[in-house]
């Protein structure tokens, strides 16, 4: 949970996220007290940026998609981290929560951009999920501002990550494209993209519907 004043947000990760971040907390005593939670969350977004650049330099060897994956699980364990951290040693603080937040918007922004530029995936349709998890972002915001709570969505930021992470190691080792559709040649990003996309619309409108039905009733 994240504390703001004498308020508490709470947090409902889902289940994956839950046992992940039970899993890293272990990781604690290993970091050294000199490296504060806004650290981590610096190192753990130039890792997330690494990963948006790492996929387009596998325009020129694959190989950069195994260091992109690595990348991405380094973001969602620095993600993690941070906040546990921050509140183990008692160094909770809004500059820190606004950080965060700030460059987590710019890793989702950002990552999806740098598989739409590789020759992995078709820029078209990998934008909207630039899009969708932006609005899923703005929208747990809200819910955090307004209710004090944060919902989870069926994707969630573990499931975020593992969904990018798995999509790079088959596009690794299957990079040429699996079907046609018309005149696009899908490959695994496309494909897993095309399906889940719409899903997780419906799951933002759902949610956005009973955010207002609550805000409305309150």
């Amino acid at each position: 949970m994240i504390t703001k004043e004498n308020e508490t947000v709470i947090i409902l990760a889902s289940p994956f996220e839950q046992k992940f971040d039970k899993l890293a907390t272990k990781l604690i005593p290993l970091i050294p007290m000199w490296m504060t939670p806004n650290k981590i969350t610096v190192l753990g977004f130039i890792c997330g940026i690494a990963a948006a650049i790492s996929y387009y330099l596998a325009n020129f060897h694959e190989f950069w998609l195994i260091l992109a994956a690595i990348f991405i699980f380094l973001h969602l364990l620095a993600d993690s981290l941070d906040g546990s951290v921050a509140r183990e040693r008692k160094l909770t603080s809004k500059c820190g929560d606004f950080l965060d937040k700030i460059l987590d918007a710019l890793f989702y922004f950002a990552l999806p951009v740098g598989i739409g530029v590789s020759s992995y995936a078709h820029f078209e349709i990998v934008i909207f999920s630039a899009i969708i998890t932006l609005l899923h972002y703005l929208l747990l915001l809200l819910w955090s501002l307004m209710k004090n709570k944060c919902f989870f969505s069926f994707i969630g930021v573990f499931e975020y990550h593992l969904i990018f992470l798995v999509l790079t190691v088959l596009t690794y080792f299957w990079h040429h494209y699996l079907f046609k559709l018309g005149n696009y040649s899908l490959g695994w990003f496309d494909l897993i993209l095309i399906v889940v996309l719409p899903l997780s619309f419906i799951d933002f409108c759902i949610s956005s519907f009973k955010l207002f039905n609550e805000l409305k009733n309150s």
